[in-house]
């Protein structure tokens, strides 16, 4: 394809574009306001309030003026702190900026209101903080862009990026009609259907954060993801309701019986909104994707009385953006056409691509990038500074090229999965620790529900000052189970405890497993341990309960861990008054039964088989790791016990005793080693306590049960 092909695009002019709150705007407003006080700022924000308001703010400027000036003021400062602050005023407006209805919102009156809100808090700070390092970052771009453009040659950037493009271009698929379908403010409208008085105020679901608003609310300002008591200053006659998932769930589930109607493989993006390709539907029923769409809102209208906006495109980019075109209760389609795809999203600002969040907004406005037509303008420069994946997401995007393929959520293949919760402020361990067993309960319900397991763990925490932090594990076998996730999440929790202290207060904690596993491979792995049980069963003389030798990896014969009596016992006189009876060990669930070999025989053939395994595995996942070492502790293979119930085993293990060996012969000189012998997997171990115990410790494990017998 010819390179004047994707020139082709369709805009007016190259003109550098200038977007709100950018660091383009800020060098702007260096020059045009360098000597302005910031009381001219705020004169002008009050304008529309009333007296006794501006007379407020002007007592209160002498206040801002501080918190302005990050050092001790200079006799001639060379740049005044205020630009940092205008970005950070764009920053604040949060995610929701672009959100339907809000057409005619003075955002700059709201974002003051914003600022001054939120000003001296937590989040205040966090936020302040972030948008320093955000702008230190742009600096650094800047100069880079500045180094790059001295040189004065940029072609052949841009001929590497006309040659992306011209790949890209050859992916381009027009055949497929793609429907986005979002509720029209979801949980609001369902309020509102249930309370009709709700539809003629300014409504918000939700209390400490909003989870959505009505547009009547929107009007003002309010906006999802924004704190209640920031919404509150700005639209005072504002209601709230509390959330109710359950009746969300309802409404979402009679809406997708309606868009299974229309494609059974429909793609759920989240409880209000969904993909379809609708391509088939048209096709058999020999009708244009518009007037199709039209029946479907109707449909779903008429059985639940909801409304929802739809967009139409030839992929998932397109029919996303467009079902925010005619919002509420409208759709919006791109025609099946390059040229209409170009034109379409020539215009468009980057913010409107997903997955172009706020960051990336600054930085791409930051170079003269506002609108998607600037990156093809700019795409050497987004070549040289920016990694591959970023440049090429944004050719693809210029492009206007998306996924063409909609399958149910549950058919792609998950990376991770995880569950977080916010809460207000927690600290002390026994509180910490009983939310974390709280959260692995529900992570535990996810991975189940998917059927997988995960080799890596990972702790995420939110501090009360809004920082978050993460800390990570690699596991030696693939767990799932609500104490495996806790045993093994807590370790790092002490990780946490011990670097913050009594600073450890937090308002989010999260859990995710990662490197997963499907059920079908842990299975599989099961039947091949119990082969390998099998192979090693076969192995052990028949004469298990008599005093037998066994060859040591070191060549010598030793007495095996199944001896017929304690030497150390008949040496020391430990008999107990009461009558006792032999007891041998089983070497699989260390459960003690009767001195007899048929019993003990027929139990170890069980503990081999494969049912036992699988609750062996299951037993030690759903028990605490100090219980199962605590209750495994290693015993000789043969000894007295009372008849009597016996008293709990201390929590400490103790090394098994001595058994006696054969004497070797030992080169003169040399220092004769005492080793143990493991009651799992018989091998000699070295005779010390540290050494014994983490031998033990691995043999119990369940990956090595899992994996051993393979």
């Amino acid at each position: 394809m010819e390179i004047d092909k994707i020139r082709g695009v369709i805009y007016t002019s190259r003109e550098r574009r200038v977007f709100p709150g950018s660091t383009v705007e800020m060098e702007r407003n260096i020059k045009e306001e360098s000597k302005a006080d910031e009381a001219h700022s705020t004169e002008q924000i009050q304008a529309d309030k009333p007296a006794e308001e501006s007379e407020k703010t002007e007592t209160e400027q002498p206040e801002r003026k501080r918190f302005f000036q990050d050092e001790p003021p200079k006799p001639e400062p060379a740049e005044p702190a205020h630009p940092t602050h205008t970005s950070l005023h764009h920053s604040l407006l949060g995610p929701s900026l672009l959100k339907a209805g809000q057409n005619g919102v003075d955002q700059e009156k709201v974002a003051q209101l914003i600022y001054e809100a939120s000003k001296g808090s937590k989040f205040f700070k966090h936020e302040e903080k972030k948008d320093e390092i955000l702008s230190r970052k742009i600096d650094k771009l800047l100069a880079r862009k500045a180094e790059i453009e001295a040189r004065g040659d940029l072609r052949y950037a841009e001929q590497r990026a006309d040659l992306i493009l011209e790949e890209l271009e050859a992916e381009r698929d027009l055949s497929q009609h793609i429907v986005h379908v979002d509720c029209d403010a979801f949980f609001a409208s369902v309020e509102e259907l249930d309370n009709p008085a709700l539809k003629d105020v300014p409504m918000a679901v939700g209390s400490s954060v909003l989870s959505t608003c009505n547009y009547k609310a929107r009007q003002f300002g309010v906006r999802s993801a924004m704190a209640g008591h920031v919404a509150k200053k700005i639209c005072p006659q504002l209601v709230l309701v509390p959330v109710n998932f359950k009746r969300y769930n309802e409404k979402a589930a009679e809406i997708r019986a309606i868009l299974a109607q229309y494609d059974p493989n429909y793609e759920s993006a989240s409880c209000d909104e969904a993909y379809l390709n609708i391509t088939r539907y048209c096709a058999e029923h020999e009708i244009d994707p518009v007037t199709a769409v039209s029946q479907m809102r109707a449909r779903i209208f008429e059985d639940t009385k909801l409304t929802v906006s739809a967009g139409i495109g030839p992929n998932t980019l397109i029919s996303k953006i467009s079902s925010n075109m005619n919002k509420p209760n409208g759709q919006f389609v791109v025609e099946n056409t390059r040229d209409a795809v170009m034109t379409f999203i020539a215009a468009l600002p980057v913010r409107k691509i997903h997955g172009v969040g706020r960051v990336q907004e600054r930085e791409l406005a930051s170079i003269g990038v506002a609108k998607c037509a600037d990156i093809f303008t700019h795409r050497g420069l987004l070549l040289e500074l920016f990694t591959e994946t970023t440049y090429r997401f944004l050719f693809a995007s210029y492009l206007g090229l998306g996924r063409t393929e909609v399958h149910p959520a549950e058919e792609y293949e998950r990376k991770t999965i995880g569950t977080e919760n916010t809460f207000r402020d927690l600290w002390g361990a026994d509180k910490l620790r009983a939310k974390m067993k709280e959260t692995a309960a529900d992570l535990e319900k996810d991975m189940t529900k998917n059927g997988a397991y995960g080799r890596n763990l990972c702790l995420k925490i939110k501090l009360h000052d809004y920082t978050l932090h993460t800390r990570q594990r690699q596991l030696h076998r693939p767990i799932r189970n609500q104490d495996d996730i806790y045993n093994s999440a807590l370790r790092l929790l002490r990780g946490f405890e011990a670097e913050f202290g009594e600073r450890l207060k937090i308002r989010l904690m999260g859990l995710r497993l990662g490197q997963l596993v499907r059920e079908e491979e842990v299975e599989r792995e099961a039947k091949r341990a119990i082969t390998r049980w099998v192979r090693r069963k076969e192995e052990v003389p028949a004469e298990m309960g008599s005093t037998r030798g066994v060859e040591g990896e070191e060549g010598g014969k030793q007495k095996d861990w199944m001896v017929s009596k304690s030497t150390e016992e008949e040496q020391h006189g430990e008999e107990k008054e009461e009558e006792k009876e032999e007891r041998w060990s089983c070497p699989i669930c260390q459960k003690e039964l009767k001195a007899e070999d048929a019993t003990f025989n027929a139990h170890v053939d069980f503990c081999l088989s494969k049912a036992a395994i699988k609750e062996t595995i299951t037993t030690s996942t759903s028990t605490p790791a100090s219980s199962t070492y605590t209750n495994s502790t290693p015993q000789r293979s043969t000894r007295k016990v009372s008849a009597t119930p016996s008293t709990p085993r201390p929590t400490q293990r103790k090394p098994p005793e001595k058994t006696p060996k054969r004497p070797r012969e030992e080169p003169e000189g040399a220092e004769s080693k005492e080793y143990w012998n493991c009651p799992i997997c018989n091998r000699r171990v070295e005779a010390e306590d540290a050494v014994f115990n983490g031998h033990v410790d691995f043999c119990l494990s369940r990956g090595v049960i899992m994996g051993g017998v393979v």
